[in-house]
């Protein structure tokens, strides 16, 4: 789990990214990038809604799969950015190495790593 330091926490920040960050997308996985005021550390959130899955524990698992992924990618990501990650149908039935890929793909698409 992503220690509480890189966590998006307010709602309306996560509105604000969607909003107005730069968007990328990839297979069923969407990335939303919006620069910081102050260059600090780069803050995650992660957006399962219930369309990918009506059951908590299939959204909680893609949330603590990607949470993982940014987790050892932690140093290798450019700081000063608020990301959000936002999943579609069909994520609740990628593999662990395929959600791997597919974010850090996007990552690379955004110019984060």
């Amino acid at each position: 789990m992503l220690p509480q330091r890189y966590r998006l926490q307010k709602s309306w920040l996560i509105k604000k990214v969607n909003r107005r960050g730069r968007k990328f997308r990839e297979y069923c996985v969407g990335l939303s990038v919006l620069k910081q005021k102050k260059p600090v550390e780069s803050k995650f959130a992660f957006v399962v809604p219930l369309s990918v899955s009506k059951r908590a524990v299939d959204r909680n698992l893609l949330k603590r799969r990607a949470s993982e992924v940014f987790l050892q990618r932690i140093n290798d990501v450019s700081s000063g950015f608020d990301i959000v990650v936002r999943f579609g149908r069909g994520a609740a039935d990628m593999s662990h190495d395929k959600l791997k890929k597919v974010i850090i793909k996007l990552l690379k698409k955004a110019g984060m790593l």
